[in-house]
């Protein structure tokens, strides 16, 4: 066999860092699954693992059938990622703001997290054109595509400006108004959202100055894997500054530790193995199609123009 591919290596390295992503999350809501900051954390790296997983696995389609569910997930993580990290920034630096009267606020933040996964399932069930749209597999060669090009339905434009520009706006601005304006905030929450900042400036621009130049998808990747270092180490953080028990015993603690990396590493196992099982019949299947398609073509012309084989002008096939 062959070194792999770019794109197989792209492929290999998001794939790692989604697992290691989702072991994350499901460590962090195993250490304390009461605690708000902790279960706000998680769900934001689990979502970043499956967007991670699909931006990945996308890079090697060479079909619409193979990339299929792979735009279904970008389509419903992508836009959901934002909203979620803004309440993440809230649960970690103002939780009581999730709970004072204007938690209604934070409750239609909510809906916009969930928003796109109900209505990628309308519109899969019913052909609504909301908001995903399957592309033309004619048109579709293979790779990465952006999100535009899968999401043209009619309230698309409206989503995108609410969940992909305006929500990281005000996440940055949140984030940076509570560091250096909130004197009710600790000495270590100050430094978290200054930490929090940091990471909304490196992703914007990121998203506007790096993503033109690179491979889309490591740009896209790129985003993702500093939110889940930033997230992951401001709640650690967090546990270690408030003294946060943890629940369950240590016998307890330690199986859910085994079975948290072990189930993620056995799944993520089966699945690349199937995948590129699929892959590669399907890519023989099409390779066999294409050489029977060359020899009836060959066979046809060889029957409409047989003085011509006599004379040597064609070659006949096996």
């Amino acid at each position: 066999m062959g070194a792999p591919s770019l794109e197989q290596t792209i492929q290999l390295f998001t794939g790692f860092l989604a697992l290691l992503e989702l072991v994350l999350g499901l460590y962090i809501l195993a250490l304390n699954s009461r605690h708000t900051a902790n279960r706000h954390v998680s769900a934001s790296l689990m979502l970043i693992a499956v967007n991670t997983f699909a931006a990945g696995s996308l890079i090697t389609m060479k079909s619409l059938p193979q990339a299929h569910t792979a735009l279904i997930l970008l389509a419903i993580t992508t836009p959901a990622i934002p909203p979620m990290l803004l309440t993440v920034t809230v649960a970690l630096l103002k939780p009581a703001w999730l709970r004072l009267r204007w938690r209604w606020m934070w409750r239609l933040v909510y809906i916009l997290v969930i928003l796109p996964a109900v209505l990628v399932f309308v519109d899969s069930l019913f052909d609504t054109n909301f908001w995903f749209s399957s592309i033309d597999p004619n048109t579709y060669n293979g790779g990465f595509i952006p999100l535009i090009d899968y999401t043209p339905g009619d309230i698309a434009p409206t989503l995108r400006l609410v969940s992909l520009i305006l929500i990281p706006a005000v996440t940055l601005l949140l984030s940076l108004y509570l560091a250096f304006f909130d004197k009710n905030l600790s000495a270590s929450n100050r430094k978290l959202a200054w930490l929090l900042f940091g990471g909304g400036a490196i992703t914007a621009l990121t998203q506007s100055f790096i993503i033109p130049y690179l491979i889309p998808v490591v740009g896209f990747v790129i985003s993702g894997l500093v939110w889940a270092l930033i997230y992951t180490y401001a709640a650690f953080q967090q546990m270690l500054s408030e003294r946060q028990s943890q629940t369950g015993s240590l016998q307890g603690r330690l199986t859910a530790l085994i079975l948290i990396v072990t189930i993620p590493l056995l799944v993520a196992t089966t699945l690349l193995v199937t995948s590129n099982a699929a892959v590669a019949i399907e890519q023989s299947v099409l390779d066999d199609l294409q050489f029977v398609h060359q020899n009836i073509t060959t066979t046809l012309d060889i029957t409409q123009n047989p003085q011509d084989v006599l004379d040597g002008k064609r070659v006949v096939l096996p």
